[in-house]
C-alpha cells in the first residue's frame, strides 16, 4: 500500500471526525490533505496537493511569520508543530484554526523526510474565550462600586504610584506619592510573603497576574486583598510596567471560611466575632443570626426566623428596609443599607448592614450572607457636623464681621450678609464672586498674591487693603485674614476668612506715627539745644574758674572775706560744671546707639579702678574685689555705671570711718548676671530706695557736705534699663548700702574667676600693700 492509499484509509477512519488531515513529502515536495483539511484552510478542491507556500498565502498575513518559524523548528530541530493561525473567509469572518505536526518519517541520514499532522477549528474555543473576558469586564464594572484601588508600577525604575482608594485599602497615608515594591512586600502578611514574591515574579516573566493575599494594617489587623493585573513589554520584550486594581475580598474570605466549616464550628466562631452575622435562603427568609444579634436585640432564635428580624428595625424605616432587601436580592446585588436597630435597652441605633450572594457552583443564587456593624459614632459625628455646619451658617449670618470664602482659583464662593451690606449687595444678589471691582485698583493685585502664597505655602492669608463701603460712599482700610482649605488628598479648596474695618484704627494709628516723629523730632531740637547751651555755659564757667583762681593767687592783697567769697564763686562754679556734665550724660543715653559686645568685667574694673585712683587715695579707701565675668553689652556705659557706683560708695562714707567697698559679679544658667557694689557706708532709710534714682534728687539737700548733683545714680538706672536690666538699692541708715545691678546674658562666655583681691592705694600701718 502506497503513502496515498494509506492517507486515503486513514482519512476515511476519521472522516466523520472534525479533524483535518495534512502529510508532507519533504523530498517530493508533494503534499495531501483531506477534505476537512481543505475547508478548514478555506482551499478550493481543484487546487490539489498544493505547496507549503500556497496554503501560507491562505493565512492571514500577521499570522505567516510564526507560522514559517515554528514549520522550521520542526523540520530542523523535530520540535513539534503546534500553531494557532487565522483563515480570512469569503463572508468576511474569521476562523481560528489550531495546527499540529510531527516528524514520521526520517531519510538515511536521519534527517526527516516526512511530517504529518492535524488541523482543527478552534473558533468555538476563541469566541468562548472572548465572551468569558467579556464577561469578566462586565463583573469589574459591577464591582465599581466596591473598594478598589489601582496601581501602576514602574518595574524598571521600581517605584509603584497608588491612589488614595489604594492607600487606604493598605492603610498607609492617602497621599498621591511613589513608592516602592519594598514597602508593598513590608504590608504583607509573612505566610503570605513566599507565594506573592513568586506570583511577581511570574507576572514579570509572562505569565497572568492574579492572587489573593493578606495584608496587615497598622492596627495590626489583616485584610483579604485580590489582585489582578498585567505586564506590559517594551520594544525590547523586557517587561516595562504592570497595571493593576487591588480588591478588599475579607467580607468574601470570611463567608468562604463560615461555609466551608462545620455548622458547629461555623457556630462557634460567628458567636464569637463582635458583629452580627446573618445568612438568608434563595427566599430571602433569614435562616441563620448568631448570637451577637440576640444578644443586642434580645431575640430568641425562634423570632428571627423568616422575617423576624424586621421587627426590631425602626418602625418607620421597616418598609423601606424590606424593600431595599428585596431588590438587591432579586438583581443579586450585594445589599447595603443603613438603618436603626432597637437595642435590648430600648435604645435604637444606627446600623450598617452589608451581605454578600451566595452562589453554588454552577451558578445557582442560594441566599446572602452578611453582617451588621454599629455606626451609631459615625451617624452622631456626621449630625454633629450638620449641626455645627448650621450654627457655622448662623453665626457667619448674624455676625457683625465681613466672613467670606474663596475657591481654589480665588473666588468668592460665600459672603455673609454684613459683608454684602458692607459693600452694597444685596443678599439676593449674593456671593458675588468678582470681587475686584469692590477694591481699590492697586490693592487688587495684593490681594491676588496674598491668595496665591497662602494656598501654596500652607500659610495664614494677611493683608490690608481698602474696600469700598456703600454707606459711607467711599473706600475704608479692612484687615483681612484667612487659612487655607485642602481636602484629604491635600489638594488646596480655598480660604476662609474674616475682615475687619480697621479705618479709624489706621486713622488714628497715622496720627500717632505723626506724633511720634514730631517728638523725635523736638527731642532731637532738644538735644542739639543742650549740647549748644552746654557749650556756651561751659565757656563763661571756665572764664570764672580761670579769673577766681588767678585773683586767690593773690591772697596777700585780698582779705580773708574776699578769699572766702572767691573760694565760693570757684566752688559754685565747678558744681555747675558738674551739673552741665551730669545732664549732658543724662541726655545722650536717650538716643547714641548702644555697641553691644562680650565685656570682660574684670578689666572694666581695673580701669574704674585707676580713674577714681586720686579719689581712693584721699579717702584711704579700700576695694575688695571678687569673681569677675564676661557679659553683653555696651563696654562704655557699663564702665560709667560701675564708675558712678564706685564712685558714690566712696563719697558717702562714714566720716572717721574708712571707706570699703565690695565689688564682684555672678552669672546663672548663661540667662542674667548679677553685679554687686555693696559699701560700708552712711546708708539711707529703706523707703527712700526707689527715689534715690530719681534725676537731680539728693537725699541730703543742698547743705549736704557730700558732693553731687543727683544725677549719677540715675543714670546708672538708665544704663541698666537699657541693657534690658534692672538696680535696685537695699540699705539702712548707718550700715551702709548695695546696689545689685542685674543684666540678661546671651553670650558663650567662660567664667573669668580671678583671686580675692584687696586694693589699698595706701600703706597700711605695718608698711605692706593689700594684693
Amino acid at each position: 500500500m502506497n503513502d496515498a492509499q494509506q492517507f486515503t484509509l486513514l482519512n476515511r477512519l476519521i472522516e466523520g471526525s472534525s479533524e483535518g488531515l495534512w502529510d508532507w513529502d519533504l523530498e517530493t515536495n508533494q503534499t495531501f490533505f483531506n477534505e476537512q483539511a481543505y475547508r478548514l484552510l478555506n482551499i478550493h478542491e481543484l487546487d490539489a496537493s498544493p505547496d507549503f507556500e500556497a496554503v501560507l498565502a491562505h493565512i492571514m498575513p500577521e499570522d505567516r511569520e510564526a507560522t514559517l518559524i515554528a514549520m522550521k523548528a520542526l523540520i530542523e530541530d523535530g520540535t513539534p508543530y503546534h500553531v494557532e493561525h487565522r483563515v480570512p473567509l469569503q463572508d468576511g469572518t474569521t476562523r481560528y484554526c489550531l495546527c499540529r505536526g510531527h516528524v514520521t518519517d526520517v531519510d538515511s541520514h536521519g534527517k526527516p523526510s516526512k511530517i504529518s499532522g492535524s488541523i482543527s477549528d478552534i473558533t468555538y474555543l476563541k469566541q468562548t474565550e472572548c465572551a468569558l473576558r467579556e464577561s469578566q469586564e462586565r463583573l469589574q464594572a459591577a464591582l465599581s462600586g466596591a473598594r478598589i484601588g489601582t496601581f501602576r508600577w514602574n518595574i524598571q525604575a521600581d517605584n509603584i504610584f497608588w491612589d488614595e482608594a489604594l492607600c487606604r485599602l493598605f492603610g498607609v497615608e492617602p497621599e498621591p506619592v511613589i513608592r516602592h515594591m519594598d514597602e508593598f512586600i513590608s504590608l504583607l502578611y509573612p505566610d503570605d510573603l513566599a507565594e506573592v514574591t513568586a506570583r511577581i515574579e511570574q507576572a514579570i516573566q509572562g505569565s497572568p497576574s492574579e492572587m489573593d493575599f493578606r495584608i496587615v494594617l497598622p492596627d495590626h489587623s489583616i485584610r483579604w486583598i485580590q489582585n489582578k493585573g498585567r505586564v506590559f513589554f517594551d520594544a525590547e520584550s523586557k517587561p516595562d510596567y504592570m497595571v493593576g486594581a487591588c480588591i478588599d475580598i475579607t467580607d468574601a474570605k470570611i463567608a468562604q471560611e463560615l461555609l466551608a466549616k462545620s455548622e458547629a464550628h461555623f457556630r462557634f466562631i460567628s458567636d464569637t466575632v463582635p458583629v452580627m452575622l446573618w445568612i438568608t435562603d434563595e427566599r430571602h427568609h433569614s435562616t441563620y443570626i448568631n448570637k451577637s444579634w440576640l444578644d443586642f436585640t434580645g431575640q430568641t432564635e425562634e423570632e428571627i426566623l423568616g422575617a423576624g428580624w424586621l421587627e426590631k428595625v425602626h418602625p418607620e424605616e421597616q418598609e423601606r428596609v424590606y424593600k431595599s432587601f428585596l431588590m438587591a436580592a432579586n438583581q443579586k446585588h450585594e445589599v447595603n443599607i443603613e438603618y436603626k436597630l432597637l437595642r435590648h435597652d430600648g435604645v435604637y441605633r444606627y446600623m450598617l448592614d452589608k451581605g454578600s450572594p451566595l452562589i453554588d457552583p454552577e451558578g445557582n443564587f442560594k441566599g446572602y450572607i452578611g453582617f451588621v456593624i454599629d455606626i451609631t459614632p459615625r451617624k452622631e459625628a456626621e449630625l454633629l457636623l450638620q449641626k455645627s455646619e448650621t450654627r457655622f451658617r448662623t453665626l457667619t449670618e448674624t455676625s457683625t464681621a465681613l466672613i467670606w470664602q474663596t475657591d481654589a482659583q480665588g473666588q468668592v464662593i460665600y459672603q455673609n450678609p454684613k459683608l454684602l451690606e458692607f459693600i452694597g449687595v444685596s443678599v439676593e444678589q449674593g456671593p458675588f464672586p468678582d470681587w475686584t471691582p469692590y477694591l481699590k485698583p492697586e490693592d487688587v493685585p495684593i490681594i491676588a498674591q496674598a491668595l496665591a502664597k497662602a494656598g501654596q505655602d500652607n500659610t495664614e492669608f494677611n493683608v490690608e487693603v481698602e474696600l469700598w463701603h456703600a454707606a459711607s460712599a467711599e473706600y475704608r482700610w479692612v484687615k483681612s485674614s484667612g487659612k487655607p482649605l485642602y481636602d484629604t488628598a491635600g489638594s488646596f479648596l480655598g480660604i476662609v476668612g474674616i475682615s475687619v474695618d480697621i479705618h479709624d484704627l489706621r486713622l488714628i494709628q497715622e496720627k500717632l506715627i505723626q506724633l511720634s516723629n514730631d517728638l523725635a523730632q523736638s527731642n532731637n531740637d532738644l538735644s542739639q539745644f543742650a549740647a549748644i547751651a552746654s557749650h556756651d555755659l561751659k565757656a563763661p564757667l571756665r572764664k570764672i574758674a580761670i579769673f577766681t583762681a588767678q585773683v586767690l593767687e593773690e591772697q596777700e592783697i585780698l582779705s580773708q572775706e574776699s578769699q572766702d567769697a572767691l573760694s565760693r564763686i570757684k566752688n559754685s562754679a565747678q558744681s555747675l560744671q558738674n551739673l552741665i556734665d551730669d545732664m549732658l550724660n543724662w541726655s545722650k543715653l536717650s538716643h547714641v546707639p548702644m555697641t553691644v559686645t562680650p565685656v570682660d568685667l574684670s578689666e572694666i574694673v581695673k580701669y574704674v579702678k585707676s580713674l577714681l585712683k586720686p579719689l581712693i587715695q584721699e579717702h584711704d579707701a579700700q576695694l575688695i574685689i571678687g569673681p569677675m565675668e564676661t557679659i553683653v553689652g555696651d563696654a562704655n556705659q557699663i564702665e560709667q555705671l560701675l564708675y558712678n557706683l564706685v564712685d558714690n560708695a566712696i563719697k558717702y562714707h562714714q566720716p572717721g570711718q574708712r571707706p570699703v567697698v565690695w565689688i564682684e559679679s555672678n552669672c546663672v544658667n548663661d540667662q542674667f548676671c548679677q553685679i554687686s557694689v555693696k559699701d560700708n557706708g552712711i546708708g539711707f532709710q529703706p523707703e527712700q530706695a526707689e527715689r534715690i534714682f530719681e534725676p537731680f534728687i539728693r537725699l541730703h539737700g543742698k547743705t549736704s557736705p557730700y558732693p553731687g548733683t543727683g544725677v549719677g545714680l540715675a543714670i546708672c538706672k538708665r544704663i541698666a534699663e537699657r541693657h534690658g536690666g534692672t538696680i535696685k538699692a537695699t540699705s539702712e541708715p548707718g550700715k551702709g548700702t548695695v546696689f545689685t545691678v542685674t543684666l540678661p546674658n546671651h553670650a558663650d562666655k567662660k567664667s573669668n574667676d580671678i583671686e580675692h583681691q584687696t586694693i589699698t592705694a595706701a600703706l597700711d600701718d605695718h608698711g605692706s600693700r593689700y594684693i
